[in-house]
């Protein structure tokens, strides 16, 4: 289990930007248990079925409130880290950051006032970009320069590409003008043939800063890039401008994660910085496909001092992002009764496994002339083509050892049970509502052991070890007896498991008011042979997404 908590607040976060936090922040495993926090000012949003926990926040431009709102609700809950979705609220929080810190030692990750006000509006950062020498799309101050149509207007505190409006000559700059003030808007030329480009990275509370994501933005409506592509070998150009901004942004007066834009003119072949945004981009889920972990600098975890754009692969990508759906119950249901299977869906089972015979590599070793990465490549074959107890058969058989002395090492190897970080967030929750939960395991025999002297099943009212009970051919009735026995009425019942014919079918057949099978990557069995629609069927990828199901 995790040593510690970590909890982070995600701000005004009910839109995409709030969900792409929150699917970056769950991508990667950390050592602690992890809990992300949810605020915004609508109560029916995105990103809240997707969270740990959310609460609606009062509204952004009543300052005193808002601020009243955060301190009480960040130390209720442990806050440790606080990150702004969007812009809405970045100004408050920015200027919250040191008070935050020196009275709840709470972090708030988002760059100095001094340093976000210039990012916040385009004509600063322009002259940002001119004062560090570092390539700005050329801006126009007023008409009396001579100016080459076509040109854009953008509003000087808008994001991305909102607001933008394009003008072809002078006419239309006359017409505009008007009917508009160009007070608030800046003048850049209009580049035809461009490409696109996004650097995503992070700075650290210390200064610290993280891997930089290179991306080629290939296809991009409303400002969100829907189709892109890593770039595993970024040109000297882009390099040259990605090591500036290293240099400039180590400091901890940057502290947040920041969107920098890219636009290539094909035409003369130079590249120019269009965008500074302080904040995530959307397309940061990208992280989780090249493994770098722009979270974890974010956190102080860790510190990329190696090369910058050293990544675990090396391999270009394409990404597309697309439209998904996620179907909940209109209404919450009102569950007394959660039957929950054992084997990978609480306990990561193949994890035991594969600890326990890396424990005993180094009990045999140097009798096993392999090196560890090839032992345990060979007990995971073995255990890929049959059974976990055939596995001593095997290592006995191929390293000549005596089969009994082997499997008395083995049966005294006992690490400790790793329970997913998911699986005991929803059980403390069900614990927290009074729900009457029962344990299902086929289990070996030494899992079992560790399951009666591990903490968890202090959480169980009750405990059915399948295997003592049941042979294979009777295990079906297990759902049934368990109602009979506990005198449990079905329709207040759900079971939750992994396999679809130990887990789900039978409590189907028992008449079970809803079945959740967790379809976790490379554990779960589906239903290969359907033969009828199951309507109460739910198909979940984390466990604790069941908090969304029931009251």
């Amino acid at each position: 289990m995790m040593n510690s908590k970590l909890n982070v607040l995600i701000t005004c976060g009910g839109g995409f930007q709030g969900l792409t936090l929150v699917k970056v922040l769950k991508t990667f495993k950390f050592d602690y248990d992890l809990n992300v926090f949810l605020t915004d000012i609508n109560n029916e949003n995105i990103t809240k079925y997707f969270a740990d926990y959310f609460v609606e926040s009062p509204p952004v431009n009543d300052q005193n409130k808002y601020t009243a709102f955060l301190e009480k609700y960040c130390n209720s809950n442990e806050i440790k880290y606080i990150i702004p979705a969007t812009v809405i609220d970045i100004s408050i929080l920015s200027s919250l950051k040191k008070y935050f810190f020196e009275n709840y030692s709470i972090y708030i990750l988002v760059p100095d006032k001094d340093i976000l006000d210039i990012f916040l509006r385009k004509d600063l950062t322009y002259k940002f970009l001119q004062a560090n020498s570092l390539p700005a799309l050329p801006i126009y101050f007023d008409f009396s320069e001579d100016i080459h149509f076509p040109i854009i207007l953008k509003p000087t505190n808008g994001q991305g590409s909102k607001g933008i409006i394009k003008i072809q000559n002078e006419n239309e700059i006359k017409k505009f003008q008007k009917e508009t003030s160009l007070h608030d808007y800046i003048i850049q030329p209009l580049i035809k043939n461009f490409d696109e480009y996004s650097f995503d990275f992070s700075v650290s509370p210390k200064g610290d800063i993280s891997n930089f994501i290179i991306r080629k933005r290939n296809f991009v409506t409303l400002g969100f890039a829907c189709v892109m592509e890593y770039i595993s070998e970024p040109n000297e150009k882009l390099l040259s401008i990605a090591d500036s901004l290293k240099e400039i942004f180590s400091n901890q007066n940057f502290t947040g994660f920041f969107n920098i834009q890219i636009i290539h003119n094909k035409d003369d072949d130079n590249y120019y910085i269009s965008d500074i945004n302080p904040r995530i981009g959307t397309s940061s889920v990208f992280s989780k496909f090249i493994y770098s972990n722009i979270v974890s600098t974010l956190f102080n975890f860790s510190s990329n001092e190696n090369d910058l754009y050293k990544y675990s692969n090396k391999f270009n990508y394409k990404v597309v992002r697309y439209l998904d759906e996620k179907i909940l119950p209109h209404q919450k249901l009102s569950i007394k009764n959660i039957v929950i299977d054992l084997d990978n869906t609480i306990i990561d089972t193949l994890g035991f496994t594969v600890e326990r015979c890396k424990r005993l590599y180094y009990q045999l070793n140097p009798q096993i002339p392999y090196q560890l990465e090839e032992f345990l490549n060979f007990c995971l074959t073995t255990i890929s083509n049959g059974k976990i107890s055939s596995l001593i058969d095997s290592i006995s058989n191929e390293f000549e050892f005596n089969k009994e002395e082997l499997l008395r090492i083995y049966q005294k190897i006992l690490p400790p049970v790793p329970v997913y970080p998911d699986a005991l967030k929803l059980i403390r929750y069900l614990c927290e509502n009074n729900k009457n939960l029962i344990l299902l395991t086929m289990a070996e025999n030494q899992i079992t052991q560790q399951l009666k002297i591990s903490s968890i099943k202090n959480f169980f009212n009750k405990i059915y070890i399948v295997n003592e009970k049941y042979s294979i051919k009777t295990q079906k009735n297990v759902f049934k007896d368990i109602l009979v026995e506990n005198d449990l009425n079905p329709d207040v019942t759900i079971s939750i498991g992994d396999n679809f014919y130990t887990d789900i079918y039978p409590a189907y057949l028992s008449n079970y008011k809803c079945l959740f099978q967790v379809q976790r990557k490379n554990t779960y069995i589906p239903n290969i042979f359907p033969k009828e629609n199951i309507n109460n069927l739910f198909y979940i990828s984390s466990i604790s997404e069941i908090i969304h199901y029931i009251e």
